[in-house]
């Protein structure tokens, strides 16, 4: 599960367990939780309603069906690839989310090398208002409702259903991507990936812009982050960066306990780190990025690792999400990488760096 806590600016950051993860612009507790239907569904009519076309951005094709929660009319929007239950009628959000999200999942398929698609269509939640999200939330989310309900600004995912409500055109957006990439992985990949990955690509995948000269499709661009960005730039000069091996080991729940700027923190460091891997060296470290990835979602990552360490560490690691040994599994020494990782983020937040950052592209 996962879950998008408080924005302090426009974006989203990520907590993680393999069941839950609760978001923020950078806040983040976790849970774990079974998977359970929600019954908050019904449809207005006592039949089921035939479905009725209408078209997104994309020329995507999208069927329309009548949707209720409690006294608050909705929509049932059916894609190839979700179906999205919202009470939503805001034009910029509802009529442009279903291109969105099947925009997004194409990325999360591609951006990263290859990667299956989902078996089923995938749930997503957009409720109108807060008190909607928190009414879905008390009755499907059982004793981790308390949990979800301490997030001030934003939504989670769960078991492959993400459930957020409109804070506005770009954060709401943010979000979806985000927390999107978590319910791609929980419905997906056969083993979870680290926390400190798994978070990092959650945090790419809120970088985006609207291409108006188009068809007003989103263009997705993981540099494109200009709120990690400026945190990034501040953690790095005033010598708060935690350190590669720091990274690899910190949770960002265990933070939120002693601070949120702790926590945003992290996930600016974690998205760096990520771009790292993707980018830094002439894309040095790509390749084994592509592999762990397609290993984890395959159920091979675990076996990788166990070879490449030992048995031990792991199941230690796959059990706690933590610890260096994926990274040294797929990407060599922490030693080797560290100093590597240290020029990136200096060299990210020279002058100059800003200006690429809202030009989506990589001011190393």
């Amino acid at each position: 599960m996962s879950v998008t806590d408080e924005r302090p600016s426009s974006r989203a950051g990520g907590l993680v367990l393999r069941c839950l993860t609760l978001v923020a612009t950078g806040v983040l507790v976790a849970g774990c939780a079974a998977s359970r239907e929600p019954r908050a569904e019904r449809h207005s009519t006592g039949a089921p309603p035939r479905p009725s076309p209408t078209t997104a951005p994309l020329a995507l094709t999208v069927t329309s069906e009548p949707w209720s929660f409690g006294d608050a009319e909705g929509r049932l929007l059916r894609t190839p690839s979700y179906r999205i239950l919202t009470t939503d009628d805001s034009p910029l959000v509802a009529d442009r989310m279903p291109a969105f999200l099947e925009a997004s999942l194409a990325t999360y398929r591609t951006m990263f090398g290859p990667l299956p698609a989902p078996s089923a269509p995938l749930d997503v939640y957009l409720m109108a208002t807060r008190p909607q999200w928190e009414a879905l939330t008390r009755q499907t989310a059982g004793p981790r409702a308390d949990i979800y309900l301490r997030i001030q600004r934003g939504g989670y995912s769960e078991n492959g259903r993400a459930v957020f409500y409109n804070i506005g055109p770009r954060d709401t957006f943010a979000i979806a991507g985000h927390e999107g990439w978590h319910q791609y992985t929980q419905a997906v990949f056969r083993e979870a990936l680290p926390i400190w990955l798994e978070e990092g690509i959650s945090v790419a995948m809120e970088g985006f812009r609207w291409d108006e000269q188009g068809e007003g499709r989103p263009v997705f661009l993981a540099w494109s982050n200009l709120e990690r960005y400026d945190r990034l730039r501040e953690v790095v000069i005033s010598g708060r960066a935690t350190g590669l091996e720091t990274l690899l080991n910190q949770r960002p729940q265990d933070l939120l306990q002693d601070s949120s700027v702790a926590t945003l923190d992290y996930y600016a460091q974690i998205w760096a780190l990520t771009l790292f891997l993707r980018d830094a060296q002439g894309g040095r470290y790509r390749a084994s990025l592509e592999r762990m990835l397609r290993d984890a979602a395959e159920g091979r990552m675990v076996a990788t690792v166990s070879a490449a360490t030992s048995a031990r560490e792991a199941r230690w690691s796959a059990v706690n999400r933590l610890g260096d040994a994926p990274f040294r599994a797929y990407f060599g020494p922490v030693g080797d990488a560290a100093p590597a990782f240290d020029a990136f983020l200096r060299a990210m937040v020279r002058p100059g760096g800003r200006s690429a950052v809202l030009e989506g592209r990589s001011p190393e």
